[in-house]
């Protein structure tokens, strides 16, 4: 099993189109990441958290 550093999977979620790339961490050392599509910010879609 492969285990990735939160810039590691920063920089692979930005180079697969991604932007805005936000990483929480707690102190058990889990991850939470939230990210924006490009697709919606190039074209200024508006979405609802429904679509997400």
């Amino acid at each position: 099993m492969t285990i990735y550093k939160d810039a590691e999977l920063k920089m692979y979620l930005e180079q697969a189109g991604f932007h805005d790339v936000q990483i929480h961490k707690n102190e058990k050392g889990w991850l939470c990441i939230l990210v924006q599509k490009q697709q919606y910010a190039a074209e200024g879609i508006k979405y609802s958290e429904r679509d997400i």
